[in-house]
């Protein structure tokens, strides 16, 4: 196993100072350190881009006002081989063609269409837009639905939207529903999973105690 480099104090002051208005790309090959690394003991630090700094990046690439796009005016068989025009033509959108793979957007369907989605829930046009059918048939039956609340299906088909399938149920209960149908292998995942987040925010605390920094984590009363 690959012993792990520690980072002398030198080095952290070194980043302090450079890290706000260098590239981690730059710090990273400076330092001699990878760029996650750089990334992650930046974050340990307190350490962050300036905000004139993460604005100049984030304009490097966008155009300029005035500025002339290269192939203005030029037909794409110009710039495009003939293999790259046939895969660029098979995305195209046809004339009149329309997107129909987002049950959020605008689409020329009449009120009343119905899509199911790849998650099983079908999707409804309705006189306000897009909704999730199971949702619209109880808010037609018994109004808006209560935050923190969610409708759910009696037989667990999400295609049976009939209003005798439907009831209305807090989140809380429908988390401890989820939780009462799992197995006990998916339960001692989830608790895994769940641990190792924990000791990780416990790690990441320890050395920010370490190195005199405010710890972030909710679990400080475990390591003090």
């Amino acid at each position: 196993m690959k012993k792990r480099k520690r980072w002398t104090q030198a080095e952290d002051d070194y980043l302090r100072k450079i890290y706000p208005e260098r590239s981690n790309e730059e710090v990273a090959m400076w330092l001699h350190r990878s760029k996650r690394a750089v990334m992650a003991h930046a974050y340990i630090l307190g350490v962050h881009k300036s905000p004139e700094f993460a604005d100049k990046q984030k304009r490097k690439g966008q155009f300029k006002k005035g500025q002339t796009p290269h192939n203005k005016g030029k037909s794409r068989k110009y710039w495009a081989s003939p293999e790259a025009e046939e895969l660029m033509a098979k995305g195209q959108f046809k004339p009149g063609q329309v997107r129909d793979d987002n049950p959020n957007g605008r689409k020329n369907k009449p009120i009343g269409h119905e899509k199911v989605y790849a998650d099983g829930y079908v999707w409804i046009i309705t006189e306000h837009g897009r909704k999730q059918k199971h949702r619209w048939v109880w808010e037609q039956a018994h109004g808006p639905i209560p935050p923190d609340h969610c409708v759910k299906f009696r037989d667990g088909n999400r295609q049976n939207c009939a209003l005798d399938n439907l009831y209305l149920v807090s989140r809380a209960d429908h988390a401890r529903e989820t939780r009462a149908a799992l197995s006990p292998e998916q339960k001692k995942e989830i608790m895994r999973k769940v641990h190792d987040g924990r000791r990780a925010s416990i790690r990441r605390d320890k050395l920010r105690l370490k190195w005199g920094l405010e710890p972030e984590g909710k679990l400080i009363k475990r390591i003090k």
